[in-house]
């Protein structure tokens, strides 16, 4: 089985058929934290903000 955590915060996604090993992804929450900033202006049109301008 191949386990999959998140590349973010390392939490733990489950595992998916193919092989051995370690795989990444993105959990929820981090996908709502760090992606939200590209995602929410092309949801009204809009361009997402450069990657300087997102900086916390």
């Amino acid at each position: 089985m191949l386990s999959v955590i998140c590349a973010w915060c390392g939490t733990s996604l489950g595992a998916k058929p193919g092989g051995e090993g370690v795989s990444h992804g993105i959990c929820p929450p981090c996908a709502r934290r760090h992606l939200s900033p590209f995602i929410e202006p092309l949801k009204h049109g809009g361009r997402p903000a450069a990657a300087e301008e997102t900086k916390t």
